[in-house]
């Protein structure tokens, strides 16, 4: 468990940000997608309940019927493939796993 003070935070704007919403910002702003800060109930709910840094990032698809049993996502494959890299970019950076 992450102990409070323990956290690098940075400075977006004038939004104080773990380090992981600076990485996340970071590839999609290298990715050439827009990068953005929004509130709202997603998956990172409960880990953030528990202490721990969670962040969600967007899939920056166009969706048609959001939430209805006719939702679906407009895709196209270099979009698709742009975000996927944007996405993994930032798990590997923030995993320390890149040099």
């Amino acid at each position: 468990m992450v102990q409070k003070g323990t956290v690098r935070n940075l400075v977006y704007g004038e939004v104080i940000c773990h380090h992981a919403v600076m990485t996340a910002l970071a590839a999609i702003s290298l990715g050439g997608g827009r990068p953005g800060l929004e509130s709202s109930s997603t998956d990172a709910n409960l880990p953030m309940s528990l202490g721990l840094p969670a962040i969600t990032i967007g899939s920056g698809f166009r969706s048609e019927r959001s939430h209805s049993p006719d939702e679906r996502l407009l895709t196209d494959r270099e979009t698709a493939l742009r975000y996927m890299a944007m996405s993994l970019a930032t798990i590997v950076t923030a995993a320390g796993i890149a040099k």
